[in-house]
């Protein structure tokens, strides 16, 4: 609506350029419908191309290029048919041209109702004369029809491009999944959580066998997954895994080729990977989509969410002159806004310092109660901070659950953490002392890594622990090291259970998954 406002007041300004400085325009009051549908089915053609679009210059250089084809086009078939006219009708090969490329071309309506007001080539006359009612279909209601006509069959198309067909066939059945696609050939976790969200359920947001391609090339395979009240569902994957995607298909930017995703009547907001700010204040931003959702107190919401998130120092800041950090604090406080119930968080601290990851970690923990809020990252720490439940995945969900149920059944192993008193400037002597003595003790140790600096980490496996005197392996690890402490000239140690990295590289290998795979490859008509 504010779109077409704008319009109006374009065509109007243009309606009385052409009255105040053209004498003899024929029935001038006549060019604002013109120039507002003009103005209208334009703009809905350049939405459609800003769909299939890259970026805003790609849709600007084919929208203008389009205007120019167009007008050659139109401005060569309006002349031939002016210069040739027929023998029985001097107008009648021009009405031909003009209505057939003026249901395709707007600029072809606009380009004959100047004509008209001109009379240029006795456009404006039959037999002769000037066509006496100006709103004729031989005058101006020529052009007003046909751009009447476009604008009702862009609109739809439109609604049904944006919308990725969504009411093509108001008759055709969804598709049923059959019993041998309702659980996926998976691990037990992922049958189970596949059951869970097949059977009724309180989950705010949950999917059915949701599979997206492009280009016949897979993105997203058979994926269920449900999110419940007051948790936090970490979802993890190489790039190219397509978490991205399916937040896409969340917040219905995409719709799935199979399945369903089903959100309970809530209201879902998103903090998505790329920042999409304007160059102007943050303040300015906060309050613009406020006004969008509707939110009736504006200053008291925006200054909380700014206050929340950090940004009260940076209000008066533009936008694109923000850090890294704050760039996605304020991306997030625009998925805030309004007190969604669902919120979708797709990387939201990259680009951020230690600190600043922390403190929105904090941030997340005090607003999770009463939510439901999906995570994607690439941070395992940041997965073990915040996450009550973990998904992995790489296309299809390769294994989900709590981050300690995950850790038992793809890890099981104890993590082990030594600092010399040296550290960090131990010797090589000193380090391969220590790595003898835990091979010697632990027969089944393994070193991941080179050990520098003064520390050496490696990992021993659960079942290898209990002793025949019935000591855990925690307990054996805990009282053999603190007995050679000293003598090993160890300053302190750590003892945990394998982290959430190694339950991730464990199920991507075997998976077979490379961590980095090829991104999608567009189709053509993407430019």
């Amino acid at each position: 609506m504010v779109d077409m406002a704008i319009v109006a007041i374009i065509a109007a300004l243009a309606t009385l350029a052409v009255s105040a400085h053209v004498e003899n325009w024929y029935f001038a009051g006549y060019m604002f419908p013109i120039f507002w549908l003009y103005g209208v089915a334009s703009m809905l053609w350049s939405y459609i191309i800003s769909l299939y679009a890259r970026s805003e210059l790609a849709a600007f250089g084919f929208t203008f290029s389009s205007i120019i084809v167009t007008f050659i086009i139109s401005a060569a078939g309006f002349s031939l048919g002016a210069t040739k006219p027929s023998p029985e009708s001097p107008t009648l090969v021009l009405d031909a041209v003009s209505y057939s490329l003026g249901l395709l071309f707007q600029i072809m309506n606009l380009f004959r109702a100047l004509n008209i007001g001109l009379n240029v080539w006795l456009v404006g006359c039959r037999e002769f004369k000037l066509v006496a009612d100006p709103g004729s279909i031989n005058a101006y209601g020529g052009p007003i029809m046909l751009l009447v006509i476009q604008v009702l069959y862009l609109f739809p198309l439109l609604l049904w491009l944006d919308g990725q067909h969504s009411f093509a066939w108001p008759w055709r059945k969804a598709r049923q999944t059959t019993p041998e696609e309702s659980i996926p050939s998976a691990g037990q976790d992922i049958e189970m959580e596949t059951l869970r969200v097949e059977s009724p359920s309180n989950d705010m947001l949950y999917m059915k066998h949701v599979t997206k391609s492009f280009g016949g090339k897979l993105a997203v395979d058979n994926v269920s997954l449900g999110m419940g009240e007051s948790s936090v569902l970490a979802l993890l994957g190489p790039n190219g895994a397509g978490k991205t995607t399916l937040t896409n298909m969340m917040r219905g930017d995409m719709v799935p080729d199979i399945g369903s995703i089903f959100v309970q009547g809530i209201e879902v907001q998103i903090c998505p990977q790329f920042d999409a700010l304007d160059k102007i204040t943050a303040r300015q931003q906060l309050q613009f989509y406020a006004r969008i959702k509707g939110i009736e107190n504006i200053k008291r919401d925006v200054e909380l969410v700014m206050k929340k998130v950090g940004l009260t120092s940076h209000a008066s800041r533009l936008t694109h002159k923000l850090s890294g950090g704050n760039k996605r604090n304020l991306s997030l406080a625009i998925a805030l806004l309004g007190n969604p119930k669902i919120l979708i968080l797709d990387e939201p601290s990259s680009a951020m310092d230690a600190i600043a990851k922390r403190e929105m970690w904090k941030l997340l923990s005090s607003i999770t109660p009463g939510r439901s809020v999906l995570l994607t990252t690439h941070s395992m720490e940041e997965a073990n901070e915040l996450a009550t439940r973990v998904a992995i995945m790489s296309k299809r969900i390769l294994a989900i659950g709590t981050s300690q149920d995950l850790r038992k059944r793809y890890s099981n192993v104890y993590d082990v953490h030594l600092v010399l008193g040296t550290a960090p400037g131990s010797t090589p002597a000193e380090i391969q002392n220590v790595e003898t003595w835990v091979r010697q003790v632990f027969p089944e140790a393994s070193f991941d890594a080179v050990n520098l600096g003064g520390q050496v980490r490696f990992v021993v496996p659960v079942r290898t622990g209990v002793s025949q005197d019935g000591r855990s392996t925690v307990r054996r690890l805990m009282e053999t090291l603190e007995q050679h402490k000293t003598s090993l000239g160890l300053a302190h140690y750590t003892v945990g259970m394998g982290t959430l990295e190694m339950v991730f590289l464990n199920i991507m290998r075997e998976s077979d998954v490379p961590e980095v795979e090829e991104k999608v490859k567009m189709p053509l008509w993407r430019w």
